[in-house]
């Protein structure tokens, strides 16, 4: 009697557990997120930058408070043999999640913080009104490049902004400005160097 009840307990709990995963798993899938697309190709002779796609998903709009898409902030790291392109500043735009509803009328912007980390940042420009409430895009992409040689697995992250930081990253304002809820949902993305050989050559001794 004893083991059945114990086997009763142990089924129970199993049960409990899953469904408590099951809920976890469903409220991260209401949740709106910041993710890392897809690279896409090596860093290579042939092609020595890459565009990394960073997505919003699942956006939820509500009319009422004009809770749109205006503006935005996340913070990455990038390993020891990646580099933005041509510079933090710039190797940062705009994706079509803005650029197809006002082009030209964006801001974005990037800097390297004392950790070693990078933000970037952009909006709309102008008055409330101009902002997007599409569920799902490409809102921002960053172009890297790397000054090694030779093959090399190298990786990006999102990460929290680094402490002390006046907005924390990941961040989305509505229209009027206000943060909205968001988390990062797909964090990380490797990218590979494959810049050729290293030919290690050393002259001849008589």
């Amino acid at each position: 009697m004893k083991k059945i009840l114990f086997l009763m307990l142990l089924l129970g709990c199993s049960g409990l557990e899953s469904r408590q995963e099951l809920a976890s798993k469903r409220e991260l899938s209401l949740q709106t997120t910041i993710d890392l697309g897809s690279v896409g190709g090596d860093i290579s002779p042939g092609s020595p930058i890459v565009t990394v796609p960073i997505e919003v998903n699942n956006f939820h709009y509500e009319p009422i408070i004009q809770s749109c898409f205006r503006a935005w902030q996340v913070t990455i790291r990038l390993s020891p043999g990646l580099k933005p392109y041509p510079y933090v500043g710039a190797s940062v735009k705009s994706g079509p999640y803005i650029t197809d509803i006002q082009p030209g009328n964006d801001f974005v912007f990037g800097v390297k913080n004392n950790d070693g980390t990078y933000t970037f940042f952009g909006s709309f420009v102008g008055d409330g009104t101009v902002c997007t409430y599409a569920e799902s895009g490409v809102f921002a992409t960053i172009d890297l490049t790397s000054n090694l040689m030779g093959s090399s697995l190298e990786s990006l992250d999102l990460v929290p902004s680094p402490d002390g930081a006046v907005t924390p990253s990941p961040d989305i304002q509505d229209a009027a400005l206000r943060f909205m809820p968001v988390v990062y949902g797909v964090t990380h993305q490797d990218i590979q160097i494959s810049m050729g050989e290293i030919i290690s050559w050393t002259p001849e001794t008589k």
